[in-house]
């Protein structure tokens, strides 16, 4: 008697990361879903988003291994000090009595 074959089905985890401004969950990136085979590694890393810098508190959850729960990487990021630019004064040098009676 022959076993029948079946096809193996892969175990796929899920992560979704997300982008939220500092202390909200207001969305400042639309949020990514990866999937990756059970126990296969993770390492997600803050992106850039112009006009905010992350807070540089990483998430717990941030690294791992893709298993049977469904997994939220939140990354929180608060806006970036923009300094205007700097511009360049000019002060003429000081001038001498002798300078200012010349005839």
């Amino acid at each position: 008697m022959k076993a029948s074959q079946q096809p193996v089905e892969s175990l796929l985890g899920q992560v979704t990361v997300n982008y939220y401004l500092a202390d909200t969950q207001q969305k400042l990136a639309p949020s990514v879903v990866y999937q990756g085979d059970y126990a296969t590694a993770y390492d997600f890393q803050p992106q850039l988003i112009p006009g905010y810098q992350w807070n540089e508190q990483s998430p717990t959850n941030g690294w791992g291994q893709y298993g049977p729960t469904d997994v939220q990487v939140s990354f929180y990021y608060v806006p970036a000090l923009i300094l205007p630019k700097r511009s360049t004064l000019t002060i003429p040098a000081p001038t001498t009595d002798d300078e200012q009676s010349a005839p």
